[in-house]
């Protein structure tokens, strides 16, 4: 399962609740939001990146992977520094120490830390 928390305007957390009840075959690693509020799931043995509606309804595979690997624990999209594209996901292949690429047409959720 996949829980969401919202957060008040004091930064204070609220209850979890669940956003997803299941996802793939369950084995889920790392995560990352796009700036639509698209959530996206890497489902490291699977070797899929799922990209999940901002209320949880559509779930699409949006990387396979599967036929080269089978692990990929996390994604990042690119800094915009280093020729690392802003609008770019990647996710790196921990067996080959492969770094694969998914144009998105789309940045990461600007994150704001305290």
């Amino acid at each position: 399962m996949l829980y969401s928390i919202a957060f008040d305007d004091d930064g204070e957390p609220g209850p979890a609740e669940i956003f997803v009840d299941s996802l793939g075959g369950g084995q889920l690693d790392g995560m990352a939001v796009d700036a639509c509020g698209n959530v996206y799931v890497d489902e490291y043995v699977a070797a899929i990146v799922w990209r999940i509606s901002p209320d949880g309804s559509d779930r699409q595979p949006i990387i396979d992977l599967s036929a080269d690997t089978t692990w990929i624990p996390n994604m990042q999209w690119g800094s915009g520094v280093g020729g690392w594209e802003t609008e770019t996901l990647y996710v790196l292949d921990i067996q080959s120490d492969k770094m694969y690429e998914t144009p998105l047409g789309v940045p990461d959720k600007l994150r704001l830390y305290p």
